[in-house]
């Protein structure tokens, strides 16, 4: 079987078309009619890339081929994030097993956490409730700084999100201390692989919890490195520590101040990042590519991987692009010089491949949104579209011209 199709009739359109006499021709040639439709079929791909990478059906294998990867590189051990843990029976003995949240006691408990001379204080804990705090309540001084959750009630809203309740503290403070929005994007599959650095709020910029932490971490602290990046790259292994190591109960009332250091002061907190949050609500668990993780460790893994040194780097969106066109230029040159049989069979192996070179781009670089594989198939559709066009053409020109 003879592969190469005569001149006339090769593939849907001429990567070179013939410069015309006069630039009017141009609008009535086919060859350039069919590159303009190329190139504005890539543009449109390049373009809707991020946003095929999450939805488009084919996408998945690459994600999940990616989850796998990470699975099989080595933990790391956290080097700046603590994580105390209220377990159910802290819930009980600690903070009076009530919910909402005791109010007093949880900020008992950060008082006792600041006396070990954290660097910030993390509460992944709701507060908005007015029934967890007595009205006229008053703020001890903190010797930290302290990030407070504001809880993701979210509705939508024009110009971004709305946040239905967005009180910290109950509502009970003229001035709103410091808060990150707790939420983590869901995957198409419902499983977090990364978090938010900034929510649109009622038409205003908001930093989420771990961005919060981190922006403020790095204001006391010197050689800060703070990655761009946004992808859970590796898991971590945090010391188990709970709330119950230093803290066994709480009176009727907040101390005035709570001031950091003293000899109670435990040294594995000092100039960390302490996350407190709760392990005790099933409500609060999150699949992630490594299993079923609670909504601290998501915050102190974001966290981790905000200030890794050696985290991800996504590639250049320059990068990204010139590579998908270079990969839809191949495919386009199959279908110049094969017949569309063969060149259609070429370009449906090169699924599987543009599967595995995602899944090792979100592997190596964090990059989620390569989307290879709707590139593949949009550029695939666009070629057998065009190349049926030029099919009828030289049909009906046969049958005028043949005998």
């Amino acid at each position: 079987m003879k592969l190469l199709l005569p001149k006339n009739l090769r593939g849907s359109f001429v990567l070179c078309p013939a410069a015309p006499q006069d630039w009017r021709a141009i609008f009535k040639s086919d060859d350039w009619r069919r590159l303009f439709m190329f190139v504005g079929v890539l543009v449109v791909l390049l373009l809707a890339g991020e946003w095929l990478g999450r939805n488009f059906l084919f996408e998945p294998p690459a994600k999940w081929l990616g989850d796998y990867l990470l699975r099989q590189r080595d933990r790391v051990e956290a080097r700046v994030t603590r994580i105390v843990r209220i377990d159910e029976t802290d819930q009980k003995q600690i903070l009076g097993g009530q919910t909402p949240v005791n109010g007093i006691a949880l900020v008992s408990a950060v008082c006792a956490l600041i006396k070990s001379s954290p660097a910030v204080v993390v509460v992944d804990i709701d507060t908005a409730s007015e029934q967890s705090f007595p009205e006229g309540f008053q703020m001890p001084k903190m010797g930290a700084s302290v990030i407070w959750a504001v809880d993701a009630d979210w509705e939508p809203g024009k110009r971004g999100l709305n946040l239905k309740s967005g009180r910290v503290i109950g509502g009970r403070l003229p001035e709103v201390p410091q808060y990150g929005i707790a939420r983590m994007p869901l995957g198409f599959d419902g499983v977090v692989r990364g978090w938010e650095r900034l929510f649109v709020v009622n038409g205003q910029g908001e930093l989420s919890l771990p961005a919060a932490a981190v922006s403020q971490f790095c204001k006391s602290t010197a050689n800060c490195h703070e990655s761009p990046e946004n992808s859970f790259g590796r898991e971590y292994l945090f010391a188990k520590l709970n709330l119950s190591d230093f803290i066994d109960h709480v009176g009727a009332t907040v101390q005035d101040t709570c001031p950091a250091g003293g000899t109670s002061g435990d040294p594995r907190l000092a100039g960390k990042i302490v996350v407190l949050g709760a392990f005790h609500s099933h409500a609060d668990k999150h699949d992630t590519p490594w299993g079923t993780k609670y909504g601290a460790e998501l915050v102190a893994s974001a966290i981790e991987e905000d200030l890794n040194p050696d985290g991800l780097t996504h590639l250049p969106t320059a990068v990204k692009w010139i590579s998908k066109a270079l990969i839809a230029l191949g495919i386009a040159t199959l279908h110049h010089y094969f017949r569309p049989l063969w060149a259609t069979a070429f370009t449906v192996l090169l699924l599987p491949v543009a599967v595995f070179l995602s899944g090792l781009a979100i592997f190596y670089f964090g990059d989620y949104d390569l989307a290879v594989v709707p590139l593949v198939v949009g550029i695939l559709l666009e070629q057998l579209v065009t190349s049926a066009e030029k099919a009828e053409h030289w049909t009906r020109h046969a049958e005028v011209h043949l005998p």
